[in-house]
């Protein structure tokens, strides 16, 4: 935002001491994933802060609006540039879902879309720009699916480790036998030993 108001603002207005006008900042979010989100949402910076005061010398409240899935439809009557992604972004799952590979389906969708008329003088002018941003987004979506694959799977791990070991306690303080602690619990003789 400093550097919006950088190119808005004269340098030489810096060093006045009267109060001049700015404009006035609106952000938003366009919400365009898979995950279920709700219609509209209200996004606030101050939810992230560590410490929780609610006088803030600063915050940022920012409405985020869903397009997936034909929500928020008046928004996108007003922008016909959003309403367009918003249809190629469909277009792209849509030959996700029938089997494609990622990049054959993005490729795909440039075509039909320029074909159809959405997005069409942007894409022939750009198209390698989107679909390299695609390509960058939809692998963030599977990088952050993995990723929670991979904790939930790791916790798993974590909290069969935790029972084991508890099991494996009980089991030597009432006297079974190390080999057999460890046949049960797959935990090593050393581990049994430090229980």
């Amino acid at each position: 935002m400093a550097h919006i108001y950088e190119g808005i603002v004269p340098g030489s207005w810096l060093y006045r001491k009267a109060m001049f006008s700015i404009p006035t900042p609106q952000f938003i979010v366009i919400y365009n994933g898979v995950e279920p989100y709700p219609e509209q949402k209200l996004l606030r910076l101050s939810d992230m802060f560590s410490a929780k005061d609610e006088r803030f010398a600063l915050d940022l409240i920012v409405p985020v609006y869903n397009i997936t899935g034909g929500k928020n439809g008046e928004i996108l009557k007003k922008s016909k540039a959003l309403s367009d992604y918003a249809a190629f972004v469909s277009i792209v799952r849509g030959f996700l879902a029938s089997g494609l590979s990622l990049e054959d389906a993005v490729t795909g969708a440039v075509y039909k879309c320029v074909e159809d008329g959405i997005m069409d003088t942007y894409l022939e002018m750009r198209g390698s720009e989107v679909w390299n941003m695609l390509l960058a987004e939809w692998n963030l979506d599977d990088a952050l699916k993995y990723s929670r694959e991979e904790g939930e799977k790791h916790g798993e791990e974590i909290g069969e480790k935790r029972a084991n070991r508890a099991n494996a306690a009980r089991m030597k303080v009432a006297g079974v036998e190390p080999a057999l602690i460890e046949s049960f619990t797959g935990l090593s003789q050393e581990e049994i030993a430090e229980l």
